[in-house]
C-alpha cells in the first residue's frame, strides 16, 4: 500500500501529461458542430429598408477543429445576412450559404442551415426627415425660484432614416420621461431620446441637451389698485357697489420683468352674474403669463346694493 504513494507528484504530473496530450489530440480533430446563432449583421442596398424584422436567429450545422469549435468568439459574432433584392415590395428570400455566413469564421466552416430555410420579407424606400422633438421632461424649481426663460432644447430637430411608408408616419421624437425638482439653479442634462416602434429606425442625434435657466423669484407690491366691477345692472334702480374696491397686491417673477411691470399690465375684474346667494364674488387677476400672484389683500368682494 505505501508503495501507491512513492513518487506521487510524479505520477500526478504524467497523468496530466497524458490528459494534454490526448486533449491535443482530440481536440485536433475536425468536427461538425449543430448549433443556433443570432443574426447580427444585416447587409442590403443603400436604397432599401426592411420593414419589419428577418428571424432572428437560424439553426446551423458548423465544421472546424475542436479546439476552434470550443472557442466563444465566433458563436458571439453571430451570422451576417447579404439580402440581393433591389425594388420595395414583399418578397420571399430564401437562407442558404451564398447569402448567410458567420461574422467570424476564422477556419470555420458553415455546412448547412436547418431552419429556418425562408421567409416573407417587406422592402420599402429608405428616406430621411428631419422632425422637432417633444419634450416629456418636468423641471420644478425650488420655492422662491423661478424659470427665466423657456427651456430650450439642443438640438430641436432630428434626422430620422428609415422605410419610407413609416418614417412618413412620425411627426415628432419624444425625450425620456424625467423629473426634477427642487432647483436652484440653470441646468443642462443630457436627453435620450425615444426611439418608436419602427424596425430599424435610425435617430441622429439619440441624445440631445436639455437647458432649463433658473432665477430667484422677485417680488413687488402694488397697492390701491381699483377692482372693476363688470356687467353690472344699467337700470337706475340697481345700483350698486363693492366692498373692498381696492386691492393691493403682492406679484412675483422674473426681475427683469417685475422691475418693468406697470399697473396698466394687469386687471382687477369681478363679474355681477358671479355674486352667490351672500352677495359675494371672486376677484379675478390677469397678470402676463411670466408673472404670478404671491399674496393678495383680498380674495373676494361683496356686493353693496345702495
Amino acid at each position: 500500500m505505501p508503495k501507491l504513494f512513492e513518487n506521487l507528484w510524479a505520477k500526478l504530473a504524467a497523468l496530466l501529461l497524458a490528459f494534454l496530450l490526448w486533449f491535443h489530440v482530440a481536440t485536433d480533430k475536425t468536427y461538425q458542430y449543430e448549433t443556433s446563432l443570432k443574426l447580427t449583421q444585416i447587409e442590403l442596398v443603400d436604397e432599401l429598408s426592411l420593414v419589419g424584422p428577418p428571424p432572428d436567429e437560424f439553426k446551423i450545422i458548423v465544421s472546424a477543429s475542436g479546439k476552434r469549435l470550443l472557442r466563444n468568439d465566433w458563436k458571439e459574432a453571430g451570422l451576417r445576412l447579404m439580402i440581393d433584392h433591389s425594388r420595395p415590395g414583399r418578397s420571399n428570400i430564401n437562407f442558404d450559404k451564398n447569402n448567410l455566413s458567420l461574422v467570424k469564421s476564422d477556419y470555420i466552416e458553415l455546412v448547412n442551415i436547418i431552419s429556418p430555410r425562408d421567409a416573407a420579407l417587406e422592402f420599402d424606400r429608405k428616406i430621411q426627415l428631419e422632425v422637432p422633438i417633444k419634450s416629456t421632461v418636468t423641471i420644478i424649481p425650488d420655492q422662491g425660484f423661478i424659470r427665466s426663460r423657456v427651456d430650450s432644447l439642443d438640438p430641436n430637430l432630428v434626422t430620422i432614416t428609415g422605410p419610407r411608408r413609416l418614417v412618413n408616419t412620425i411627426d415628432s421624437i419624444e425625450t425620456t420621461p424625467e423629473y426634477v425638482e427642487g432647483i436652484r439653479n440653470s441646468l443642462s442634462m443630457r436627453v435620450p431620446l425615444v426611439y418608436p416602434d419602427i424596425y430599424n429606425l435610425e435617430i441622429y442625434p439619440d441624445t440631445i441637451s436639455y437647458i432649463v435657466a433658473v432665477t430667484p423669484i422677485k417680488t413687488r407690491i402694488f397697492s390701491d389698485i381699483p377692482i372693476q366691477l363688470m356687467n353690472k345692472p344699467s337700470q337706475p334702480d340697481s345700483a350698486v357697489s363693492i366692498q373692498p374696491e381696492n386691492l393691493e397686491i403682492r406679484i412675483g417673477g422674473i426681475p427683469e420683468i417685475v422691475d418693468s411691470l406697470q399697473p396698466d399690465w394687469f386687471s382687477v375684474t369681478v363679474h355681477y352674474s358671479q355674486f352667490d346667494s351672500l352677495g359675494y364674488a371672486p376677484i379675478i387677476i390677469t397678470l402676463p403669463g411670466s408673472l404670478s400672484i404671491i399674496g393678495q389683500s383680498a380674495d373676494s368682494v361683496k356686493l353693496i346694493r345702495e
